[in-house]
């Protein structure tokens, strides 16, 4: 069964790309080989997590990345090189200031 919603791709680069479902409004964060669907209030709390680098701490692996994000999931990390979080954290920084302006037209019109 498929199931249709009207998707909105908002940026898109060459590492990843942000997107909304226009109907139950869940933004498609995908960066490099992970996706998370948040709602505009999870997405906003994942946002401020990695500005504020809160639950990130530094650790070294053999294979490049140098930062460790610790989830809400039992077991569940998130590696990071430092230029890794620095594209994913300006990916997530964009699409805040697009969803703000896109909020502020909607109350104009």
């Amino acid at each position: 069964m498929t199931h249709q919603h009207p998707f909105k791709t908002l940026l898109e680069k060459d590492y990843g790309y942000v997107g909304v479902c226009e109907s139950c409004k869940m933004y498609h964060i995908a960066y490099k080989n992970f996706m998370f669907c948040l709602d505009e209030t999870e997405f906003e709390w994942f946002r401020q997590l990695l500005v504020e680098k809160k639950m990130v701490e530094t650790f070294s692996t053999p294979h490049g990345k140098e930062l460790i994000h610790y989830t809400p999931l039992s077991n569940f990390y998130l590696l990071f090189s430092y230029s890794e979080m620095d594209e994913l954290l300006t990916l997530m920084n964009e699409i805040s200031m697009t969803v703000e302006a896109r909020k502020m037209l909607k109350n104009i019109n």
